[in-house]
């Protein structure tokens, strides 16, 4: 059975708040809606990736709102036969698609 807990209610607008945050950043992921996600943060974010669940260590750190961006990969595929063509692909990665470790 649950057991109700008297909050204040700036202590209810407060979970509101984190809990329509928590929802607008799942709404904009469904969409792919990349600026929709990114005016959720504020200008000075620190935002860590975890690619890997075993390392502790982020894959990488964004240090600001507009480090949140996504970019276009360009990724040069090199035939292995002789003679055979280069061939460029854009990819376009999801939202927050800055998931590629930086050298």
């Amino acid at each position: 059975m649950s057991q109700h807990v008297s909050v204040s209610p700036t202590e209810a607008a407060d979970r509101l708040a984190i809990r329509e945050l928590v929802e607008a950043y799942a709404h904009c992921a469904d969409r792919r809606d990349a600026q929709g996600q990114m005016a959720l943060f504020t200008d000075d974010t620190h935002f860590l990736v975890y690619m890997n669940a075993k390392d502790p260590m982020p894959s990488q750190e964004l240090h600001s709102r507009a480090a949140l961006a996504p970019r276009t990969v360009i990724i040069v595929i090199e035939a292995k036969a002789a003679g055979r063509a280069r061939r460029t692909h854009q990819v376009q990665p999801g939202v927050f698609g800055n998931y590629l470790r930086r050298p």
